[in-house]
């Protein structure tokens, strides 16, 4: 059965729903980050769902991050499809409840509900929509392939609603944007493409935009397939740089410095959550996000996390680029009774740098390398013998995309037998994922009569949220703004922290 039939016969009432979501957000997310012709197979079902339930919707209890998160994938499903009824029924029920969504959203929004009411208006907003399309990329996206098919949807739009004189004001608004480099993502290919089509025939021309965002679309999964290498223990040994950080020692501060020093600005990360490939882009990475990152692991791991073990323990650091998870922990914990570090991480040139770090740390400890993406994994990459309590360090890495949430919590039950501790951090982005973080701890809540929830901490980026952090505080410099919402702090940090235990 498909999903949203499934969800449809189920949420009979609201109360069904929100048991559902509570219990299956995983099995959502799978679907949402599922390839874009899954997607399509359920577009009817989804606003069948959608359209059928409208006071079933309206009247869950929004307080929970699971049903924001599914609130905002129904949006995200029902503008990516055009799917206009539906649009504008979740998009009124967000008001209601004062949910905002995402710049990508946003953007979709302003073409889709309301509808412009005039041919003028679907123009004039052609700048508000990049602005917020590029702030997307650059600040909330995991890729920039959902902003740019939102932006030919919008193209699709006026090409089938307007006429010859408004399609000839909006091509040539692109072209100029293209050749004054105002918007990064205006130059991708199939924006070029979609404007070079004929519109003579509009219809048939809107057909064809479609076709271009159905194949951007259809071709991310497989650019996210792995192509690891089943390599022996990984480890940067012979380089100037492994040279000089020994010679630094154990010291993240001073480690993190010699790339601050060595960056040259140019590399692109991605907002940090794309593949590291060159040795530039790893500089960039920690020059860039090196201190936000410490400083959320910093917050994770204090009291009343364990301030020490008398038994030996295995540490694992999923995801973990070059390591700074791992450096962070045995830079707090020096007497630690470590028996293993595990490093996950599919840039081999990210783990080994990773191993290098870590052998800095603690030269005398086994570590253990595993080179494949998240999806890749099985219960035989690990082997947990030699300690009974395992510490799993997962540093912003539950918050993005490409990996199937499931798949992780059935390897998470497989293996690791014995006390498990589980250290989650990441920025806070949106509701989607935030309830990454949060549902992957709840699978554990609600199937471990062990588990132990050991602190929790959530602040956003936003005017009136909870301040946390910021560049200037970090640094140890005053910073007056962040407590005054007419002065807002645009250098203040987010974070999502979920820190737990469980026994098996």
């Amino acid at each position: 059965m498909a999903l949203f039939d499934e969800i449809f016969d189920i949420a009979k009432t609201r109360d069904s729903l929100d048991e559902y979501l509570k219990y299956h957000m995983a099995d959502i997310n799978d679907f949402y980050n599922s390839p874009y012709e899954n997607l399509r197979h359920e577009i009817d079902s989804i606003e069948r769902f959608i359209l059928k339930n409208r006071q079933i919707l309206r009247s869950l209890s929004y307080d929970k991050t699971y049903a924001r998160s599914f609130l905002l994938i129904l949006l995200d499903l029902c503008t990516r499809f055009n799917l206009l009824a539906a649009t504008s029924t979740v998009h009124q029920i967000m008001i209601q409840h004062n949910i905002p969504c995402n710049k990508r959203m946003s953007a979709a929004l302003a073409y889709i509900d309301p509808k412009p009411s005039s041919n003028d208006e679907y123009i004039n907003r052609f700048t508000s929509i990049c602005n917020l399309l590029e702030s997307a990329i650059q600040e909330e996206e995991d890729s920039s392939t959902n902003s740019i098919a939102t932006f030919l949807n919008y193209l699709g739009t006026i090409v089938q609603d307007t006429n010859d004189i408004y399609i000839k004001r909006i091509k040539e608004q692109i072209q100029s944007a293209s050749s004054s480099a105002t918007y990064q993502f205006i130059n991708h290919p199939a924006i070029i493409a979609a404007i070079q089509i004929d519109t003579s025939d509009q219809e048939r021309a809107s057909a064809q935009i479609q076709t271009i965002v159905d194949d951007l679309l259809g071709n991310v999964h497989s650019d996210l397939e792995s192509n690891y290498k089943d390599t022996p223990s990984l480890i940067e040994d012979t380089t100037d740089y492994a040279e000089e950080i020994r010679c630094i020692g154990p010291h993240y501060k001073l480690i993190r410095k010699v790339s601050v020093d060595k960056s040259n600005g140019e590399a692109k990360t991605n907002r940090g959550v794309a593949i590291l490939e060159n040795e530039a882009e790893l500089y960039e990475y920690m020059k860039r996000f090196g201190n936000m990152h410490k400083a959320k692991l910093d917050s994770a791991l204090q009291s009343p996390f364990p301030q020490k073990w008398d038994q030996p323990i295995n540490l694992y650091d999923w995801g973990c680029g070059q390591g700074i998870a791992s450096m962070v922990f045995l830079e707090k914990y020096q007497t630690a009774n470590i028996n293993r570090v595990t490093l996950i991480e599919p840039s081999e040139i990210a783990i080994s740098r990773a191993a290098l770090h870590v052998s800095v740390y603690r030269p005398e400890v086994e570590i253990r390398t595993v080179c494949k993406k998240l999806d890749d994994l099985d219960p035989t990459d690990f082997n947990s013998s030699g300690a009974d309590t395992h510490i799993h360090m997962f540093a912003n890495i539950l918050d993005i995309d490409d990996y199937s949430p499931s798949h992780l919590l059935e390897l998470m039950d497989k293996a690791f037998p014995g006390v498990n501790y589980f250290v989650c951090t990441s920025p806070y982005i949106d509701d989607i994922k935030a309830e990454r973080l949060n549902s992957f701890m709840r699978y554990f809540q609600n199937n471990y009569d062990s588990f132990v929830e050991i602190s929790r901490a959530t602040n956003q980026k936003i005017p009136g949220a909870i301040f946390w952090s910021c560049n200037n505080m970090y640094k140890g410099n005053p910073c007056d703004t962040h407590n005054d919402n007419a002065l807002f702090c645009m250098n203040r940090w987010s974070r999502i922290t979920r820190v737990f235990c469980i026994e098996k």
